[in-house]
C-alpha cells in the first residue's frame, strides 16, 4: 500500500498517462468523439467537485484495487484538500485529453 504522497502522485501520473496518452481503445474512442463533436460543450465543460464527491461516495469500499493499486478506502478519506486536487486533475485531463506531467 502506498502511503507517501510522492509515491501516490507518481502512481496516479503513471496510470493516467498510460490510460490517456497510449494508443488504447479508450483514447482512440475519446479522440474520435472529440473530432466528430459528439460531446455537448455545455453539458461536458467542467467536472464539479460535487460530482467527484458523489462518485466517490457511490463506490463500494470493499472492492479490490485497480491498476493504480490504491484502495477505495484511501480515496474516500481524501478530505477537502484531496478532493480539490482530484477534481482539478480530472478537469485538466478532461480539457487537454492528456495526463499532465
Amino acid at each position: 500500500m502506498l502511503v507517501e504522497e510522492a509515491e501516490v502522485r507518481e502512481r496516479w501520473r503513471s496510470y493516467f498517462s498510460r490510460l490517456f496518452n497510449d494508443e488504447s481503445e479508450y483514447s482512440r474512442r475519446l479522440e474520435r468523439g472529440l473530432q466528430e463533436r459528439h460531446l455537448n460543450d455545455k453539458a461536458c465543460s467542467h467536472i464539479s467537485k460535487e460530482k467527484v464527491k458523489g462518485a466517490l461516495r457511490k463506490i463500494k469500499s470493499g472492492k479490490s484495487v485497480g491498476p493504480d493499486l490504491i484502495s477505495m478506502k484511501i480515496w474516500k478519506c481524501l478530505g477537502e484538500e484531496g478532493l480539490d486536487w482530484l477534481t482539478k486533475l480530472f478537469n485538466i485531463i478532461f480539457r487537454t485529453v492528456k495526463m499532465p506531467n
